[in-house]
């Protein structure tokens, strides 16, 4: 699957967070169901937006989907509801012919009338009153039988447009739909757009999945030389893109011997990781998060680390919370601190933070 050059790999966990949604579509008696995409940069996220629009196609099901949403926000000045609309129109022209209660909120475009930003909004609040009324009582005179998906990628365009307080038509646009948000710098989002769905987290791959990918030679991810394959599974921790990008790099560089492309990926990686540490370290008035984050005990938000998380130094494991993507991510952190603090120092508000958790969060006899 590809989206503007893109290759993207389905796997188990983006497959079942897109049928999730897709299936509340398909039952329109159940209530409107909105997801929020959740992971790092790099990890996946994209593709399970992807996948639950092109599944709602196959199975003749009404999906909106606005792969950047700059573009909607863009329009907000001249016809936000307008230029959703035509893009509904575009995407579901046969299904808007074959179902009555959108026929009837198509008409002027099936007549081949000019629509104003007026005429949008009283479509949308048509097609609104139908989906509200249907999944209030099961019954829908105007012969509609499923929901309606809407899914937008790039969407932290619309949390900066919720910022800014053009929140009233983002807002109008989602209600009753079955909305699946998909965002680069999520984390903020995460906190910013509280309400508007369930939290799904795209987790790393696992050490297994990680080896598998770097040795099958049908996927983006292949490294054919072992050692290299080794570098590359510590210093991405299983991010997707990570590690799609080191395969790339090492592909358009074949003559580099083995030990000097090790490094060359050591080196790339590390700028990007210690360029979002450098980030996230000048924005935090105190050690507090950073000796926290470090410690094996330590717990944090992740509000706290919204930088960290969106670039890929830490994620969210399963059943484990928020911790570093790698070892090696870990250590540009720790080093940039030790530098700072001098590394006794460092070590010994570690050990502290440890005791302070053990003290507060003493073990549960069984």
């Amino acid at each position: 699957m590809t989206k503007d050059g893109s290759t993207f790999l389905l796997l188990q966990q983006q497959v079942a967070q897109a049928m999730e949604l897709v299936d509340h579509v398909a039952n329109a008696n159940h209530h409107n169901f909105g997801v929020q995409v959740s992971g790092p940069h790099g990890i996946g996220k994209s593709a399970v937006g992807l996948l639950a629009y092109l599944t709602c196609v196959a199975r003749g099901l009404p999906a909106v989907y606005i792969p950047n949403a700059s573009l909607w926000f863009e329009a907000a000045g001249h016809g936000s509801g307008l230029f959703f609309m035509e893009v509904c129109w575009q995407q579901n022209a046969d299904l808007i012919v074959q179902q009555p209660y959108l026929r009837r909120a198509f008409w002027r475009w099936l007549t081949g009338q000019t629509v104003t930003e007026n005429g949008a909004i009283g479509a949308l609040r048509l097609i609104r009153h139908s989906l509200l009324h249907h999944r209030r009582s099961g019954v829908c005179p105007n012969g509609m039988t499923t929901g309606m998906a809407v899914i937008v990628d790039e969407a932290q365009h619309i949390t900066r447009a919720i910022e800014g307080g053009a929140a009233e038509w983002i807002t109008r646009a989602f209600q009753d739909f079955h909305p699946m948000f998909i965002a680069s710098d999520h984390a903020r989002m995460d906190a910013t757009m509280v309400g508007t769905g369930r939290l799904r987290l795209v987790y790393p791959l696992g050490d297994a999945d990680c080896r598998l990918l770097l040795r099958a030679r049908s996927t983006p991810t292949f490294v054919r030389e072992p050692r290299l394959r080794r570098v590359v599974a510590r210093i991405t921790g299983g991010v997707l893109g990570s590690m799609v990008s080191c395969a790339d790099f090492i592909v358009k560089h074949p003559m580099l011997p083995i030990a000097e492309a090790a490094d060359k990926l050591k080196k790339r990686q590390r700028g990007l990781l210690r360029a979002a540490c450098e980030a996230w370290l000048a924005s935090q008035p105190a050690l507090d998060v950073e000796v926290r984050l470090l410690s094996p005990f330590g717990r944090v938000r992740l509000n706290e680390v919204a930088g960290l998380y969106d670039a890929g130094v830490v994620c969210c494991r399963k059943g484990m919370g928020i911790h570093f993507t790698s070892s090696f991510a870990a250590s540009i952190l720790y080093r940039m601190l030790s530098d700072v603090l001098g590394e006794p120092q460092l070590r010994q508000l570690i050990r502290n933070d440890l005791y302070r958790f053990l003290v507060r969060s003493p073990p549960v006899e069984p």
